[in-house]
């Protein structure tokens, strides 16, 4: 069947008595940054995901996905076309992420999902959990398609497994890299040596320029004896 474009939005008639199931997983990861985070303003490295439970490449009926956070965050609506469907984020705070999967067909209507980010343990878990491993918060759903289009229902029965470098991307990583914050780290560290260098110079000059007055000061003086 020939894919619709902008000017023939025929998805085909309704698959009367016909529903399709697909099983998807979403959630976050999050790992406390410990020292680290105090250099880059920031308790926790974490990431937000959405991902087919069957490993299927989405992409066939799955227009965008979009993850909405909270206003106060930078950027607080991120796209995604195509998996993987994730992103990593730095942050101090819990709050709700709504995630919208939007299809092809746009008879289908959005499947919205409310998830609460989580970023610390519970008291009870704390007590016996180290603080700097990570945390994950993963829930299994499905999305149910009731009579769907006939252009709907043959890309849900065709939608392809993902490659194994897919898969790769895919993964939900339990343990965050400490590159990233180890390099904001770094870049605030020579910040702040930029900053007592910087600082130093300016004490050094002021010296320089007080210890040639007074130099000035004693030539005059000296000047001045001699002249009487």
């Amino acid at each position: 069947m020939a894919e619709p474009n902008d000017q023939q939005q025929d998805f085909g008639p309704r698959m009367t008595g016909i529903t399709v199931t697909k099983p998807i997983v979403y959630g976050d990861v999050a790992r406390y940054l410990g020292a680290i985070g105090k250099d880059c303003d920031h308790t926790h490295l974490w990431s937000v995901y959405l991902k087919s439970a069957d490993n299927e490449d989405m992409r066939g009926y799955v227009r965008q996905v979009t993850f909405k956070l909270v206003d106060s965050v930078a950027e607080s609506v991120r796209f995604f076309t195509e998996p993987p469907y994730r992103f990593v984020q730095y942050g101090w705070g819990e709050f709700e992420v709504v995630i919208k999967v939007y299809f092809h067909d746009p008879s289908e209507k959005p499947f919205i999902i409310n998830h609460q980010l989580k970023l610390f343990n519970p008291p009870a878990a704390a007590a016996t959990t180290e603080c700097h491993l990570s945390r994950v918060s993963q829930t299994c759903d499905k999305m149910i398609f009731t009579e769907p289009s006939r252009w709907m229902w043959e890309r849900l029965q065709e939608a392809p497994s993902l490659s194994q470098q897919q898969l790769l991307q895919e993964a939900v990583e339990t343990d965050f890299e400490e590159k990233e914050p180890l390099t904001l780290a770094a870049k605030r560290k020579v910040a702040r040596e930029i900053e007592e260098d910087r600082v130093r110079i300016l004490v050094r000059n002021a010296w320089v320029k007080e210890a040639m007055a007074e130099v000035a000061e004693e030539l005059k003086a000296a000047e001045a004896a001699a002249a009487r």
